[in-house]
């Protein structure tokens, strides 16, 4: 298995538990790379570079705590999620907010609807797709709910909120 960018992570609480410091986690969970910007109530100092090591699971761990989360099953959603994040960043990178900002929430919507009727195909097709994995595209779906959240929201940059 190859090294896995898990996320830029910076804690600020609850409302932005995810934002800063690239984790570049090996095969077994062990950080190879990283850079937090931590609050001093979590850690002592504004700054610890490098972090010390942590784990994908140990990475988990910690948001449960901090959100008080309580399900098991919320353990997985959250490292779901996390691979989310990475995608959305790498995403952004190579497309920028403007592919959003300029049609909006309509045009996300659009983006899922053919991500939806990509996976009704493909779940009915023999074997593995020759281009993205089913579970691509259900990551891209995923991150498309987020981005029109953002955009209904009025914090998409560029964008006006709701449907446009």
């Amino acid at each position: 298995m190859t090294d896995e960018i898990i996320g830029n992570a910076r804690y600020h609480g609850f409302s932005d538990i995810v934002a800063a410091a690239d984790l570049i986690l090996s095969a077994d969970g062990q950080v190879l790379k990283s850079r937090y910007e931590l609050p001093p109530h979590l850690c002592g100092s504004a700054r610890i570079d490098p972090a010390p090591a942590v784990s994908a699971a140990g990475l988990v761990k910690h948001i449960v705590t901090t959100l008080g989360v309580t399900e098991t099953l919320t353990r997985e959603f959250i490292a779901v999620v996390l691979t989310d994040i990475t995608l959305f960043d790498r995403k952004q990178h190579d497309y920028g907010p403007r592919n959003i900002s300029e049609f909006g929430e309509l045009g996300v919507l659009i983006q899922a609807n053919n991500k939806l009727a990509r996976l009704k195909n493909l779940a009915k097709l023999p074997g593995e797709p020759s281009n993205e994995s089913m579970m691509d595209s259900w990551a891209d779906l995923s991150v498309y709910g987020v981005i029109a959240r953002l955009c209904r929201a009025g914090r998409w940059p560029g964008g006006e909120g709701g449907t446009k």
